[in-house]
């Protein structure tokens, strides 16, 4: 598929960040789209995702999350507050699928650098956090 390019982590077994991590270490510059490749999503995903700015992330809030969820938790206007899967309070929980416009590659670069230092020491949450909007809530919804 043109545009497409498929990264190997072969540190995989450490987590989604190193994941993350080892595909930023090929990508340039634009915008991404970052997906969990063991999830399915609804049709129209892919084309509402492409939609937003900033960082947007296709969440759901409606139905009760996996133990294992990638959980989100959100402010009153949709701001992403935090997320990670440890999380006892949240809002909903995000499905894998984020989507990274040019103009905050920057921005997520450094969030996921403050989350890697972060894990590396025990006396900080392992939490990543963001301050990008969503819009209004609905089932099967982003927050960008």
């Amino acid at each position: 598929m043109p545009g497409v390019r498929l990264v190997d982590n072969p540190a995989y077994d450490r987590g989604n960040l190193h994941s993350v991590e080892a595909a930023l270490a090929r990508h340039g510059e634009g915008s991404f789209l970052l997906t969990n490749c063991d999830h399915v999503f609804p049709e129209t995903a892919a084309t509402r995702i492409a939609e937003g700015s900033g960082v947007t992330a296709y969440c759901e809030f409606e139905r009760a999350p996996e133990p294992d969820a990638m959980k989100v938790d959100v402010d009153g206007p949709g701001a992403l507050l935090r997320i990670a899967k440890s999380l006892t309070a949240f809002d909903g929980c995000s499905v894998g699928l984020t989507r990274v416009a040019g103009e905050a590659l920057g921005d997520y670069r450094r969030a996921l650098t403050r989350k890697a230092r972060r894990d590396r020491s025990p006396k900080k949450p392992a939490v990543l956090s963001s301050r990008y909007r969503r819009p209004p809530r609905r089932p099967q919804r982003m927050i960008s």
